[in-house]
């Protein structure tokens, strides 16, 4: 197929054009539609992004990819009620990693703390890795819930290995001037 070369060289519009050919001879190839999305969202054709990934889940309403494609589109045109239900639709159907982290994040965006805990808990029960935990501590930091955040962060390793020891002073300050003694985290009770 035409549109794997050209992908595989970096040519993502001469991809998506290939596509579009390879959909014309069967517009009904969920594979296809999932690969136009795609490229679509690469090139910042959202709008048409949004309609291939919806009409290969009318196709297959239990397509994972098709289910996660279309909730990050409506999350990102701020439709977030049919992003969520999208989100817990696709999480109904496989416990998948990215899908808990995608919607915990959502959810912290719209300020539902405690269903991005729950959620996040939910996740971690499965698959252990740092993002949970960040996402998790950011919960908690937001909510002033300090010893949590803090436990988080380390449970997570992230300040020590996969995000710099900076990088989380500095979330941490943002979040709520939270003060710091060179590298060593005060007392919680001291904060204010």
């Amino acid at each position: 197929m035409m549109y794997l070369l050209s992908k595989n060289r970096g040519e993502v519009e001469e991809a998506y054009t290939y596509i579009k050919l390879a959909m014309a001879v069967d517009p009904n190839n969920v594979d296809y539609l999932l690969e136009a999305s795609r490229f679509a969202v690469h090139i910042g054709k959202l709008k048409e992004a949004e309609l291939f990934a919806e009409k290969a889940f009318e196709i297959d309403k239990s397509n994972l990819e098709a289910i996660k494609l279309l909730a990050n589109l409506l999350a990102v045109e701020k439709r977030f009620k049919e992003a969520k239900s999208m989100f817990e639709r696709a999480l109904s159907i496989k416990k998948d990693r990215d899908v808990y982290l995608l919607y915990a994040n959502l959810l912290i965006n719209l300020k539902e703390y405690g269903k991005a805990e729950n959620v996040l808990k939910e996740m971690l029960e499965t698959f252990k890795g740092p993002f949970g935990y960040y996402l998790l501590a950011q919960v908690y930091l937001i909510e002033k819930r300090y010893p949590e955040a803090f436990d988080n962060l380390k449970r997570g390793e992230i300040l020590g290995k996969n995000i710099s020891l900076e990088y989380n002073i500095e979330f941490l300050k943002t979040l709520d001037n939270v003060e710091f003694i060179k590298g060593d985290i005060r007392d919680f009770s001291s904060l204010k």
